[in-house]
């Protein structure tokens, strides 16, 4: 199924192919945890995994395929690239943003 290109994969999951839907999900993985690493705030890498917020993104993707196969409207990387933004967008108001224990008074053990 790797071998195959989005267009081919997105066809196929239209016709109901499981295999191919999971690979839509999945190809990608490697791409966007690095973009998860480049936007990810520094002071939150204690508190929140890389990989936690990306099964999180493919997580929600998943409940939306079946939408995105039938109205397809964008190519799908930015639509797939869309649920990584929002769970780091959540993430930075769930633990910066938020009135509780205020990341920026953290300090490492041993200062």
């Amino acid at each position: 199924m790797f071998n195959l290109d989005t267009d081919q994969l997105i066809e196929k999951a239209m016709a109901g192919d499981c295999q191919a839907q999971q690979s839509l999900l999945t190809r990608n993985r490697s791409r966007l945890k690095r973009m998860i690493g480049v936007y990810l705030d520094p002071r939150l890498s204690a508190r929140v995994d890389p990989s936690d917020i990306l099964q999180e993104a493919l997580t929600c993707a998943a409940e939306r395929l079946v939408t995105y196969l039938e109205e397809q409207p964008i190519a799908f990387y930015p639509w797939l690239r869309q649920f990584v933004h929002n769970e780091l967008t959540n993430i930075h108001r769930r633990h910066v943003l938020a009135q509780r224990r205020a990341v920026g008074r953290e300090q490492p053990l041993g200062s």
